[in-house]
């Protein structure tokens, strides 16, 4: 499923899936209700929310109501909550906990040309590579 809101594009066949709900019903039972967290590419989390006519995802058809799905953004704290809700301990962490040890990947960001000169010139200024102060600053940044 693919929808943009407020100009942002989220898709379910480009993102990863992180975790998933069900409220156990059969998918035809009118209080059928799933719902799927995705995390983009960029880091950004929307839920893909599934659900019968007498749940909060039914749309009105004409004079009934019928189910529907749609996509939810959700900011960080919020794919949080909802993770500590509907997900085990072990699925939170997986997405949540941060990954210890000092092991190292490379990553690919757009930076303006004037924050990439900057960037080099303070590395320079300060001894170390640019990605030795990339993680002191984010080091120092309050969670």
């Amino acid at each position: 499923m693919r929808a943009v809101i407020n100009g942002k594009a989220y898709d379910t066949a480009t993102a990863v899936r992180m975790g998933f709900w069900s409220n156990g019903h059969h998918y035809m039972d009118p209080y059928s209700k799933e719902e799927s967290l995705f995390r983009k590419r960029t880091g950004e989390f929307f839920l893909l929310g599934e659900g019968g006519s007498e749940t909060n995802y039914a749309q009105r058809f004409g004079k009934e109501w019928t189910g529907s799905a749609k996509i939810i953004p959700l900011t960080f704290e919020e794919a949080e909550n909802w993770s500590k809700e509907h997900l085990t301990k072990e699925e939170y962490e997986l997405i949540f906990d941060l990954p210890e040890g000092n092991e190292k990947k490379t990553v690919s960001y757009s930076l303006s040309l004037a924050a990439i000169e900057r960037l080099r010139r303070a590395a320079s200024t300060a001894g170390i590579s640019a990605s030795e102060l990339l993680e002191k600053l984010i080091a120092n940044l309050s969670d």
